[in-house]
């Protein structure tokens, strides 16, 4: 009976040590956490603070405030076109530096080639492949930033109409969003906030903002600073308006996804389905996956035709923004 007692309470002692240590463990590991997100949100303001003085000395020369303000469109050979991709995506990459990476890939691509491959046409294709793939890989987060940012502007424009309502300044009502929203959004508009306090013309900067962005609602709302500003108006009730069509235009794009939904499920299918089926002779038929590797240009050409007709898919069942 004692021999009991004693062995229960070292049980119960030895657990009540172990939770003692983890609820210090975890206290431990929540404090270093909180200090990880107060240095990162540290970072992500003094980095939002350098890109404007950047984007303030560097890009406006006379001839970037000329085309801004005659919303004259960029080339798509030029480098502003790409050093605007690189912005819309929100990575910290200057453009040569994301040419070089892609000239880097395209070279390794050209390298694999000639040491693995017969034909001069699959190692331009390997080089262009992955060279390639950072364009991709670009484009991808440019498009991820989008739909966040999309996500923000009705909340935002609801708080900015709500800050002006209570008599504060367009730029003062721009910090309040960076100050109470996490990126993208609070990025975009404290750059505006920060042109403006920096001396730059309150229009360049909200020129600027819709140039930055591909985002038609962020548009309609730079139009309409723009013409409250010239014409007069309540922009509180403005942006208001604005709100709830972006939240009205949120809710038909979420009902077209869901309506879209067995279409985007069978494109998948589709493109799985043959490489699923070759996996599957490979493994209970290899005789007869032996005359199917025999052939490749047959693959390839089949390769090109699942290429072909998953981006054709894509385009038919696409939302355009």
């Amino acid at each position: 009976m004692g021999i009991g007692i004693y062995n229960l309470s070292i049980g119960l002692a030895a657990g009540f040590g172990l939770l003692s240590l983890l609820s210090v463990v975890r206290d431990l590991m929540t404090r270093d956490r909180e200090r990880l997100k107060e240095r990162i949100d540290g970072q992500l303001a003094s980095r939002s603070i350098e890109r404007t003085r950047n984007s303030v000395v560097r890009h406006l020369t006379p001839r970037e405030m000329q085309r801004i303000l005659s919303q004259d469109q960029v080339a798509w050979y030029q480098l502003d076109a790409l050093h605007h991709l690189v912005e819309q995506a929100g990575v910290a990459l200057a453009p040569t530096t994301f040419l070089w990476i892609s000239l880097g890939g395209f070279l390794t691509g050209i390298t694999l080639g000639i040491l693995f491959l017969l034909k001069l046409w699959q190692v331009l294709v390997l080089g262009c492949l992955l060279g390639g793939l950072p364009w991709f890989w670009l484009s991808r987060r440019r498009h991820q930033r989008e739909e966040a940012l999309r996500a923000q502007l009705a909340d935002v424009f609801e708080l900015m109409s709500s800050t002006l309502r209570a008599g504060q300044s367009i730029a003062e009502s721009m910090r309040a969003v960076s100050q109470d929203f996490p990126p993208p959004v609070s990025e975009e508009f404290l750059l505006c906030a920060e042109q403006q306090h920096l001396g730059l013309d309150p229009e360049i900067a909200l020129r600027q903002l819709a140039a930055r962005n591909r985002i038609p609602e962020l548009k309609t709302f730079v139009v309409a600073l723009l013409v409250q500003k010239s014409s007069g108006g309540n922009l509180a009730d403005i942006l208001q308006t604005l709100s709830r069509l972006v939240r009205e235009r949120q809710r038909m794009i979420g009902e077209i996804d869901s309506l879209t939904a067995e279409a985007r499920l069978q494109a998948w299918i589709l493109m799985a389905l043959p490489p699923f089926l070759v996996g599957a002779m490979t493994i209970l038929n290899p005789l007869y996956a032996e005359s199917l590797f025999a052939m490749p240009e047959l693959l390839q050409l089949v390769a090109l035709g699942m290429l072909i007709g998953g981006l054709s898919i894509r385009k038919i069942i696409q939302l355009d923004n």
